[in-house]
């Protein structure tokens, strides 16, 4: 069988022309090969408690389909004999577009093979890590920030002629640009530990959570302290808009939005601000080690919220009734804090005064306490006035402990609240560890291009 062809432009793509002879006549003729891909993938994804791991095995086949045309006499492109050019296996004669044949009228277009195969694997912070992270790296650096400042700004100090409000506005912020600063590159380098990624240090979530910072610092200055002033709605709103607001910046600096940004500050400002009210009512109306200015021993100090150095944490005494008349009344060891007016104890053992247990305990305490405030009162005993436990039976103590539960948001806001410029920017740090992953999936899911940094 003869095929004679005749056309201004011939274009065959991965298949073949067969014939006993051809023909073809054309000002262009390409031949175009074309390629079979067989992806393959498989992923597995593990979170743990501190990290998230993902693993991605998988392989990319390619086949070659070239585009031919076979003839077993004779192929004329164009009143040209080419047949002594072509490859031959003695019976038919191919012309390939992936051969080198060099003629100006005919354009063959190779395909060339990407065959990969990947056994690759990421690993990032997962949620519960990022948090676990984000509380060791803000409680390690504390007061990080202070000393920088005081080492960069100690020389200078004799001879600020600011004002004593503006010096002292001017420090804080410093200070808080500085902790941030600090806790950044803390983080990151725990980050890079924990997960086995070289370290590189991120300015930019450095930069953003220094400005953060500065703004939140800045802010803090037109609040209304709710753990020693007494607070009205006013106060409540004042310091909801000012924190909200400077929330939302940050928010915007770390690539969220405004509005999330301003509720979740102000929403944070309520519960903080109900908190130390709690506790400042507490304070006011009940009995704690040093209210009257006594004495207090090293293992019943206590470093407080806030820093105002008041043991809250542990149990009240129980009155001691006879023939219808106090006469006394008996300590109780609770299990968090041991004695209300006495050593620092936590299941009868003794904790450090300004250690993680201390702060924990001491951040529960207020809200508890007034929560548990209807069990309390104060009774004169010898001629002194003491706070005293109403009742401590059985279903009153399962209820006191039930207590604990309503009292986590308002224990944990404190801590959030004075830590937020650093959370701010461990937040930004976890969501780029996310991206990373999320990347990781994106690039193995589009054909395994992915390239380990």
């Amino acid at each position: 069988m003869s095929i004679n062809i005749d056309a201004q432009t011939l274009s065959i793509q991965g298949s073949t022309l067969t014939a006993e002879q051809a023909v073809i006549i054309s000002e262009i003729m390409e031949l175009v090969s074309l390629k079979n891909s067989e992806y393959e993938n498989h992923f597995r994804d593990k979170s743990g408690v501190i990290t998230r791991t993902i693993a991605s095995k998988g392989s990319v086949s390619e086949e070659i389909v070239p585009a031919l045309i076979q003839v077993q006499e004779q192929l004329i492109v164009n009143n040209q004999d080419i047949t002594d050019q072509l490859t031959t296996d003695n019976i038919i004669k191919t012309l390939s577009s992936q051969s080198d044949l060099s003629i100006e009228q005919i354009n063959l277009i190779k395909a060339t093979l990407n065959n990969q195969q990947w056994d690759d694997k990421t690993t990032s912070l997962s949620g519960l890590g990022a948090i676990i992270v984000a509380i060791v790296v803000t409680v390690i650096t504390a007061g990080a920030g202070a000393a920088v400042v005081g080492a960069a700004g100690g020389a200078a100090a004799g001879t600020a002629t600011a004002a004593a409000t503006t010096a002292t506005l001017t420090t804080t912020i410093q200070t808080a640009v500085a902790q941030s600063l600090v806790t950044g590159v803390t983080t990151q380098l725990a980050t890079s530990a924990i997960t086995g990624n070289s370290f590189k240090l991120d300015t930019d979530s450095l930069i953003k959570g220094a400005v953060s910072a500065g703004v939140m610092s800045y802010a803090s200055s037109f609040t209304t302290n709710t753990l020693v002033a007494d607070s009205s709605v006013y106060d409540y709103a004042k310091n909801a808009v000012v924190r909200g607001t400077a929330q939302g910046i940050s928010s915007e600096l770390m690539g969220g939005e405004f509005k999330d940004g301003f509720a979740t500050g102000a929403t944070l400002s309520v519960v903080n601000d109900g908190a130390l009210q709690m506790r400042k009512y507490v304070k006011d109306n009940f009995d704690y080690a040093g209210k009257n200015g006594e004495p207090i021993p090293d293992n019943v100090r206590s470093i407080g919220v806030n820093g105002d150095g008041v043991k809250l944490e542990g149990s009240h005494p129980e009155k001691v009734i006879e023939n219808g008349v106090i006469i006394g009344k008996n300590e109780i060891k609770a299990p968090f804090g041991g004695e209300q007016m006495g050593e620092r104890l936590i299941f009868g053992i003794p904790y450090s005064e300004n250690g993680i247990i201390a702060h924990t305990l001491s951040a529960f305490a207020g809200p508890h306490d007034y929560l548990s405030s209807w069990n309390y009162e104060n009774i004169d005993i010898n001629g002194q006035t003491n706070t005293v436990l109403k009742d401590n039976g059985t279903l009153v103590n399962v209820a006191s402990g039930l207590l604990l539960m309503p009292s986590v948001p308002f224990a944990t806001a404190p801590f959030i609240q004075n830590n937020i410029n650093e959370l701010n920017t461990i937040n930004y740090i976890r969501k780029q560890e996310e991206k990373k992953s999320q990347d990781f999936i994106k690039q193995q899911t589009q054909g395994g291009l992915y390239e380990n940094n």
